[in-house]
């Protein structure tokens, strides 16, 4: 797949700017990260047969030092920062259905048109994805399909 070589190249077995700003300048980090990135590109090169322009991601990992689960209701949350981070590539699949495939958790698929709530979905990914693409339908957004590790 030409477009997950592209990325391939750009990340260099970690030796770029963007690798060094968001993981330092440790080589042994930065080839641990490039690694981690391969074997995601891979796995997603394996599942989906996209013809798409993938993007990779990185989130920044925290932790909460006090005050758990209150943030959303209302409340303060002392938190802070670690170094890690959860990665990801996806890509718009030209279709309706978003498929995540994520480690330590089912891969599924969600149709974006079908947003209603499912019971058999419930404290489910596909239930937070289902509401996340019903919300933004109810905002006026066009919820689009993609592949994603």
């Amino acid at each position: 797949m030409a477009n997950i070589e592209l990325l391939r190249k750009k990340i260099d077995n970690g030796d770029n700017s963007l690798f060094r700003s968001l993981y330092g300048s440790d080589p042994a980090v930065l080839k641990e990260q490039a690694v981690s990135y391969e074997s995601l590109m891979n796995r997603f090169n394996s599942l989906y047969k996209n013809t798409g322009n993938p993007v990779l991601f990185s989130s920044p990992g925290r932790t909460e030092i006090g005050g758990n689960h209150t943030d959303h209701n209302l409340g303060r949350v002392l938190a802070g920062s670690v170094s890690l981070d959860n990665i990801a590539v996806a890509a718009k699949n030209n279709s309706d259905v978003i498929r995540i495939d994520s480690a330590g958790y089912p891969a599924f698929e969600v149709d974006c048109p079908d947003t209603s709530p499912r019971e058999s979905e419930k404290y489910t990914s596909a239930a937070l994805v289902r509401g996340m693409a019903a919300g933004l339908r109810n905002a006026g957004y066009r919820c689009e399909g993609f592949d994603a590790c």
